[in-house]
């Protein structure tokens, strides 16, 4: 999220024994940003890539050389407001990217060739013209078109010497990041890799996402179809950083907040997606389906949201005593994660031709109306609100490590790391009906779950020791290494499916044979979800729903995962001033974090090809 021209230094620790540290298993990535200092400086850059740099011909045939852009110009600043006592540092950076839309066209007689798809002009036009006439819609393009998708970033460092014994620093930084995608060629969960269409001629047919979807060169898409993936960053933090007792002591209190907001956009207004199919002759001469085009949102696109917010709050204390450098401090963490995902949340139609949906538009009632249809919606007493599967996670550590320089040459850190996770769910995740079933199955292999269960809060300990050892005491040969333990996180999205599929908070209508069902296209999402309910009376507010066919539940015991490392190092200096490292390190992960489905149930082992022994 922040320039690289922003960057004053950049580390890789794989084993650091610092007990500050903490967060990863695997490894940690630390950037220091630039500050302004007493001189002034400025810089300004410029990287540009663009179609014209490339070639229009392979081999001597033409290719499609769509228009693309990218073109990143940036400048940084810094230096003093007050000489010796103020400082700022500014970067900005702005990127001017278009990327291709479609790379295919479309055919002249509906054949499929090289770079060209089924559907003609003449139809999508057709299409087109009707959206227009009728809804006032405007799908967008379907060839030949390129995609704005800016970006920029903007970093700002402010430092204070406030007095020879405070200094303060507060950072600021802001970073949108913006890319186009082709929509999904899932169809879940109206179907799968290959989707069954019930016809108006009594037949049942499948076709497959891959080879008939809307990728494929038997359909193409409109501009409407795609979506726009955002990734928005901000973050402030501060820091004061004080010396105290003469210069024995010193204190560092350090606040963060940062908020990732990353949604999903469109081109044009709201609209329902609406695949259409067309029937082709596969290669034994047998009709089947594929669909044609699609326009309105893609089916995973509207509501659906990444949101976090993080705040820590660090307050660490050193003493320095003849050979002890001790360290203590404490810190608090609490972040909310949100996440929005709602699977046809605009409604979802498929009809099996492009007369279908216009006869279900002009005629309704005479209309046998969709082949498939969906739409989710949230469990409130407005269903048109979205409804964002929320939790919120803390946790509390607090450390101590102490320093000891047993020699100008040897150095021995030893620390130990409590850590105290919390977790739990700001809204209602009580499934009744599924705490039902669990009730009357006792000896099922989900007895004593709930889908409103959230971890326990137990305390993770994190004992660590290094050292660092110049072995011939001119930094030529330097041993280092050490053993501790270290805990990590798992994704959000991990625990907050916890709250998605608990079939609480959303409602999710799926009718895969809709055809003479009542259904009817609807361009309206309120009209739509009155649609649905209005053979049961209409919706009437937030209600206890049915228990989730395949649900997620945290398990009580649910502990972060935790690796104990080892590891042993020689750094050393070579003729000509080289460095060079050799380094081994040894690693055991332990509270392994894994999913398992409760269906299953263990019959016995398997050995599978090349292992030395059976597995459980």
């Amino acid at each position: 999220p922040i320039s690289l021209d922003a960057l004053e230094q950049m580390s890789i620790n794989v084993t650091p024994f610092d007990v500050r540290q903490s967060g990863f298993t695997g490894g940690a990535i630390n950037a220091v940003t630039k500050a302004g200092t007493n001189e002034l400086h400025a810089s300004v850059y410029n990287y540009y890539s663009s179609n014209q740099l490339r070639g229009d011909f392979v081999d001597g045939n033409a290719i499609a050389n769509t228009k693309s852009l990218n073109n990143t110009t940036g400048f940084t600043i810094g230096g003093p407001i007050i000489k010796n006592k103020l400082f700022l540092f500014v970067n900005g950076e702005y990127t001017a990217d278009s990327v291709p839309g479609s790379t295919y066209t479309v055919s002249k007689d509906g054949t499929i060739g090289a770079t060209t798809n089924r559907p003609t002009g003449a139809r999508l036009d057709e299409i087109k013209s009707f959206l227009d006439q009728n809804f006032k819609y405007n799908p967008g393009r379907y060839e030949g078109y390129s995609l704005d998708t800016p970006d920029y970033k903007i970093l700002a460092r402010l430092d204070w010497n406030i007095n020879s014994n405070n200094k303060l620093n507060i950072r600021f930084s802001n970073t949108h990041n913006y890319y186009s995608s082709m929509p999904s060629s899932s169809m879940s969960p109206v179907g799968g890799t290959n989707t069954t269409i019930t016809a108006s001629d009594g037949n049942q047919y499948t076709f497959n996402r891959y080879s008939a979807g809307r990728q494929s060169q038997y359909a193409l898409y409109y501009e409407s179809a795609r979506y726009f993936q955002e990734q928005n960053f901000l973050s402030a933090s501060a820091e004061l950083n004080s010396r105290l007792m003469d210069g024995k002591a010193s204190n560092k209190v350090r606040f963060a907040w940062s908020h990732q907001f990353e949604p999903r956009s469109y081109v044009g207004d709201l609209f329902p997606t609406v695949d259409i199919l067309e029937p082709y002759t596969d290669a034994n001469r047998d009709k089947q389906y594929a669909i044609y085009t699609t326009f309105g949102v893609d089916p995973f696109t509207y509501g659906n949201l990444r949101d976090v917010t993080t705040m820590t709050a660090t307050d660490e204390f050193t003493y320095t005593t003849g050979i002890h450098n001790i360290i203590g401090g404490v810190q608090y963490e609490w972040n909310r994660a949100k996440n929005g995902f709602m699977q046809g949340g605009a409604g979802w139609y498929i009809y099996e031709s492009w007369d279908a949906f216009v006869n279900d538009v002009k005629n309704p009632a005479a209309s046998a109306g969709p082949n498939l249809f969906m739409i989710t919606h949230a469990n409130l007493d407005d269903p048109t609100e979205q409804a964002f599967p929320t939790f919120d996670y803390g946790q509390l550590s607090v450390y101590a490590q102490d320093e000891i320089n047993i020699s100008d040459y040897f150095k021995l850190t030893a620390g130990l790391r409590i850590e105290q996770p919390t977790m739990s769910f700001p809204y209602n995740n009580y499934n009744k009906a599924f705490a039902q079933i669990v009730k009357d199955n006792p000896s099922s292999s989900f007895a004593g779950l709930s889908t409103d269960d959230v971890m326990s809060n137990k305390l993770a300990f994190s004992p660590r020791i290094g050292f660092n050892w110049d072995v011939l005491k001119d930094r030529s040969v330097v041993v280092r290494g050490g053993t501790g333990i270290f805990s990590g996180r798992i994704p959000f999205v991990w625990l907050v499916s916890a709250i998605g599929n608990s079939n609480v908070m959303q409602y999710q209508y799926i009718n895969k044979n809709a055809l003479n069902s009542g259904l009817h296209f609807q361009q309206n999402r309120a009209d739509i979800i009155n649609n649905v309910w209005k053979q049961n009376g209409g919706w009437t507010g937030a209600k206890d729903l049915s228990a989730p066919t395949a649900t997620t539940i945290v398990d009580k015991d649910l502990r972060m995962p935790s690796t104990w490392k080892s590891s042993l190092a020689v750094d050393f200096r070579l003729p000509g001033d080289i460095k060079g490292s050799v380094e081994g390190v040894y690693s055991y992960g332990f509270n392994e974090v894994y999913a398992t489905s409760l269906n299953f149930k263990k019959t016995g082992e398997i050995k599978l090809p090349g292992e030395p022994e059976a597995r459980e």
